[in-house]
């Protein structure tokens, strides 16, 4: 009926094309992770909020702007590091500590309620905190909260990957803006590119193994590199753009970006 159209076109007033960045709220609740066989009962303890897209450059690069104008010499960001160039491209090329002093940064401005970052974040508040989410937490948001058991959020069908993800088989060798493919819809909320186009560094260490134990709030606290999710414009193997496959890397890549996860103060 047209209170719903009414609805729907205030939740929607903002595009999520990747120029600003959009959240979604997450409840908790727990789930099967892991890849199908042998998935571990996991329980996700606290709400948060989801990016629904890759940080994109044009995030990337307005906020390092504001940090370095507000902040000053303590920090220094690269304000374009990514190999593929375009605003609503996801960012690459950063790894852990690039993006830890973003985020020191963004936190910071948070904290002294910085006015500008409410543009840039629509429904931002005051000391909101921001940070890489644990694979556990990525992959309750993939797999709906637990409503998508399958290899992918929206079944096994390798077939339908073209629909959803940037990946080897149709990606040209490159990243793409974000939310072009099919999203993911979890109470009517959207998120895109959750399988391909890059993969998405996860706050978890990376210690080699194919899964994680399961429990509550379970963190990868062992191992050099870091976790990856997800995929990327890059991954043939199908089966590796998964919900529940895990990967590591170690150093800056410009197959791997980030989404961000936010936390109320």
């Amino acid at each position: 009926g047209l209170l719903e159209q009414q609805r729907r076109a205030t939740l929607n007033f903002v595009p999520i094309d990747g120029r600003k960045a959009i959240f979604h709220r997450i409840e908790p609740g727990t789930f099967m992770m892991g890849k199908p066989g042998a998935p571990k009962e996991t329980t996700i303890s606290e709400a948060f909020d989801m990016m629904a897209t890759q940080t994109t450059q044009i995030i990337w690069r307005k906020v390092a702007e504001l940090i370095m104008a507000k902040l000053g010499k303590e920090y220094s960001i690269t304000l374009d590091p990514s190999n593929f160039k375009g605003d609503l491209r996801p960012v690459e090329s950063v790894y852990h500590e690039d993006i830890q002093t973003w985020l020191n940064g963004l936190n910071e401005l948070s904290q002294s309620g910085e006015p500008a970052l409410a543009d840039l974040i629509p429904g931002h508040k005051k000391g909101d905190v921001y940070r890489l989410p644990t694979e556990a937490q990525w992959e309750f948001v993939v797999r709906g909260r637990g409503q998508y058991n399958d290899v992918y959020h929206f079944g096994k069908d390798e077939a339908q990957l073209d629909e959803y993800a940037w990946f080897s088989g149709n990606s040209g060798s490159e990243t793409h803006p974000v939310a072009e493919k099919k999203p993911l819809v979890i109470d009517g909320k959207e998120f895109f590119d959750m399988h391909g186009n890059v993969w998405e560094w996860m706050a978890d260490r990376w210690d080699g193994r194919s899964t994680l134990p399961g429990g509550t709030d379970p963190v990868g606290k062992a191992g050099s590199g870091r976790v990856i999710r997800g995929g990327s414009w890059e991954t043939y193997n199908a089966e590796r753009l998964g919900s529940g496959n895990r990967n590591g890397a170690g150093e800056r890549n410009y197959g791997v970006g980030f989404r961000l996860l936010r936390t109320s103060n």
